[in-house]
């Protein structure tokens, strides 16, 4: 199997088959309405870099 396959092992078969013909579902948040906030975290999710608030 190869990795990307592994996004569509939810998918029935013929979904699976014909990814060209698969409909996605809409976003519930609009893309337009989407912003990217700057923040890091460790392995143990602990914030390396602090999120900042002018992102928010």
């Amino acid at each position: 199997m190869e990795k990307a396959e592994g996004g569509w092992l939810s998918y029935p078969y013929s979904d699976r088959l014909h990814t060209v013909t698969h409909h996605h579902q809409d976003p519930t948040v609009p893309r337009d309405r989407i912003r990217g906030a700057q923040e890091r975290l460790d392995m143990f999710g602990m914030p390396v870099s602090p999120l900042r608030d002018q992102d928010v």
